[in-house]
């Protein structure tokens, strides 16, 4: 889908901005359900969840930007427990051998 980038507001507040392919933003349909994205993101609040703090919806290619939630090294979680849903054993076997410290970004499917 994009890219996410650590950012900091003029205020000095850590950010997570998500900026869209270029090749995805001259998408129709992907710009539309981008757009349904940011709003939703808007309309939710709440303690699991990082509020929207800026979007360039008309800008190119469009971005959004969040407040960035720290979260430990996926090496680090990668070797916890999985509590019996099988999700990290999944995240496990995509990440690989060694982890990786990056951020997972959504990928459009087939």
């Amino acid at each position: 889908m994009g890219r996410v980038f650590l950012g900091f507001s003029p205020a000095g507040r850590a950010v997570a901005v998500k900026v869209i392919h270029p090749e995805l933003a001259r998408d129709p349909e992907f710009i539309r359900r981008f757009g349904r994205e940011v709003r939703a993101a808007e309309a939710v609040d709440g303690v699991y969840t990082a509020p929207v703090v800026a979007h360039g919806l008309d800008d190119d290619p469009p971005w959004i930007a969040t407040a960035f939630i720290a979260a430990p090294r996926s090496p680090t979680w990668l070797r916890r427990p999985d509590p019996g849903h099988g999700a990290l054993n999944r995240l496990r076997g995509q990440a690989g051998a060694g982890g990786s410290a990056g951020v997972i970004v959504q990928r459009p499917g087939p």
